[in-house]
């Protein structure tokens, strides 16, 4: 399995050929980061655009820059469906509440649980 390394997480792409993101133990996340993240993805995975998990379990915090980064439609694409893996019920309802608003192009779903956002992203192979 490819792994690489950023400041503040591991990416690399799983058995079932979904790329996975885990932000590591207290990380803060800031906007040259987050755009780290997003070129390695694409790195990782050769432009290809296919399902990701990104797990924030860990994560201290990220900046606002660093969530409208992600949130937009003009950084580049990297997945058909992203799944956000969080720490508890109260994380998921914030975070439902913040996709709400941000509403993004391509299907987006918060999970507490690695297998389950698994799951739910093996249906978006073609």
């Amino acid at each position: 399995m490819n792994t690489i390394n950023t400041r503040v997480s591991c990416i690399c792409i799983d058995e079932n050929n979904i790329s996975r993101v885990n932000i590591n133990e207290n990380a803060e996340v800031d906007l040259a980061d987050a755009e780290e993240i997003i070129s390695t993805i694409l790195k990782i995975r050769g432009g290809e655009i296919l399902p990701v998990c990104i797990d924030i379990r860990k994560l201290k915090s990220i900046s606002r820059e660093a969530r409208q980064y992600f949130a937009s439609d003009d950084r580049p694409r990297v997945g058909n469906a992203v799944a956000l893996v969080v720490e508890s019920s109260t994380t998921r309802v914030i975070g439902n509440f913040f996709l709400g608003l941000n509403k993004p192009s391509y299907p987006l779903k918060i999970f507490q649980n690695v297998n389950d956002a698994t799951g739910w992203l093996k249906g978006f192979f073609i």
